[in-house]
C-alpha cells in the first residue's frame, strides 16, 4: 500500500484512502440534507423553466429572475411564483438574498456574466458550453477561486 502522505494515484485508490480515513467515525445524521439555496436564473429559456419545475418537485422555487428583456423575466416570475424580478442583473449580482445564480443565456454571453456573478461572491452553475474556450474557463475559476465561491457547469448526460 503505498505511503498514507502520497496522494493517490487512481479512483480507485483514492475512495479506498477516503474510506479508511472516515471507518471508525460515527455515520453523520445529516448526510443527506442539502442547504437550502436561495437560486436566482438568468434567462427565462427552456432551461430555466426546467430548473423552476425541479425546484417546485423539491417543495423549492427560485428566489429571483433576471432576463434581457423585462417583461419576459416578469411573466416568467409569474408563471414560478418567484418573488423578485431584477431590472439588471447587477441588481441580481447586489442582492446579499442570493446565493447562487444559474446562468441559462446562450453560451457566448457566459463569460460575461460569469465574471460579474462570481466577483459578487455568487456560486454559479452554468449552462452549457460553460465558456467559449480554455482561457475563458480559466479566467472564471480564477475569480471562482479568489471569492471563494462554486463554480459548476451543467452538462448532463
Amino acid at each position: 500500500m503505498a505511503d498514507s502522505k502520497q496522494a493517490p494515484l487512481d479512483a480507485e485508490a483514492a475512495a479506498k484512502a477516503a474510506f479508511a480515513s472516515v471507518q471508525d467515525q460515527p455515520f453523520p445524521n445529516d448526510i443527506f440534507t442539502a442547504p437550502e439555496l436561495r437560486w436566482a436564473v438568468i434567462g427565462c429559456g427552456v432551461i430555466a423553466n426546467q430548473m423552476a419545475q425541479s425546484l417546485a418537485l423539491a417543495g423549492r422555487k427560485l428566489a429571483g429572475v433576471a432576463n434581457r428583456t423585462l417583461s419576459k423575466a416578469q411573466a416568467f416570475a409569474e408563471q414560478y411564483g418567484i418573488e423578485k424580478v431584477y431590472e439588471t442583473v447587477e441588481d441580481l449580482y447586489a442582492d446579499p438574498n442570493i446565493d447562487a445564480v444559474y446562468i441559462t443565456t446562450p453560451h457566448n454571453t457566459h463569460i460575461t456574466y460569469l465574471r460579474a456573478a462570481l466577483a459578487a461572491g455568487k456560486h454559479v452553475l452554468c449552462e452549457k458550453a460553460i465558456t467559449l474556450n480554455s482561457a475563458e474557463l480559466d479566467e472564471a475559476r480564477a475569480i471562482a477561486d479568489e471569492h471563494n465561491v462554486v463554480l459548476m457547469d451543467a452538462t448532463t448526460v
